[in-house]
């Protein structure tokens, strides 16, 4: 599917001419392939994105464990690393806060 964005006359059959408005809907197959190419073409429309179904609840939970799981371990990565005091005690710090961030979501 393809969305148009320009104002446009298009004519599928090479008789019929359609008036093709913004936001309008087109497809390969029912307006044909050199009519959406030449549309293409000329910029007068764009593929038309299908929308990705809404998460539930769970899946935007599960999402946040995730990302503050990685963020626990990439810190805990980062404290192994750490070479001064001063560095060990900042890593340690937001380590334990991402662990009371993780704690609370799960």
């Amino acid at each position: 599917m393809f969305k148009v964005v320009k104002e446009f006359k298009g004519s599928p059959d090479g008789c019929t001419v359609i008036e093709f408005k913004v936001g309008d809907k087109m497809s390969v197959e029912k307006h044909g392939q050199d009519l959406v190419n030449a549309a293409l073409k000329e910029k007068w429309i764009v593929a038309d994105k299908p929308q990705s179904p809404a998460k539930t609840p769970e899946q935007l939970k599960a999402e946040a464990v995730a990302k503050a799981q990685k963020k626990v371990d990439n810190l805990t990565k980062a404290l192994e690393k750490a070479k001064t005091p001063e560095s060990k005690a900042k890593v340690q710090q937001e380590l334990d806060a991402a662990n009371q961030a993780l704690a609370a979501l799960k």
